[in-house]
């Protein structure tokens, strides 16, 4: 089961409209794919701490988040997008937010970070998905892993 869609994509802005709409063009079913597969991918690190799959609607923000951001990765190296030139700010930033949902899969498997579904979200505890002490994210996406703030997007560039 894919832990974001094509509309968490297009949400989350962080494709050019143009480029998502030339992507779709191209292979309806790519992204839907590559989702399910960073999913998936995802749920390998998640499974020794929790059960999988986490039921869609109560998939913590922060790994709809995580998914999608190394999906646009994963497009970026794989085609590039001609609204977003190599090596400006927004690309740094495309791989700046990939590394970021890197060392959230491998903080969820090593420990250091939980996903938490949202039903089990309580009034007054951490974030889901928020480990004490721990805000490994780069500069330009300070915070908790479950905030939403990430610098520039991309959508609108």
């Amino acid at each position: 089961m894919a832990y974001a869609s094509l509309t968490d994509l297009q949400r989350l802005g962080y494709l050019p409209a143009e480029d998502l709409d030339a992507l779709d063009d191209e292979d309806p079913l790519r992204i839907p794919d590559m989702l399910e597969a960073e999913s998936d991918e995802f749920d390998l690190y998640i499974r020794p701490r929790n059960g999988v799959p986490i039921p869609a609607l109560s998939v913590p923000p922060s790994l709809k988040r995580a998914v999608v951001r190394l999906v646009v990765f994963d497009l970026y190296i794989m085609r590039g997008f001609p609204s977003i030139p190599e090596g400006s700010e927004v690309a740094k930033q495309i791989v700046a937010s990939a590394e970021w949902a890197k060392k959230l899969r491998d903080d969820i498997r090593d420990g250091r970070a939980q996903i938490n579904p949202l039903h089990d979200a309580t009034p007054g505890a951490p974030e889901a998905g928020a480990s004490k002490g721990s805000s490994p994210q780069p500069s330009a996406f300070k915070g908790s892993y479950a905030q939403t703030s990430s610098g520039r997007r991309c959508g609108g560039c």
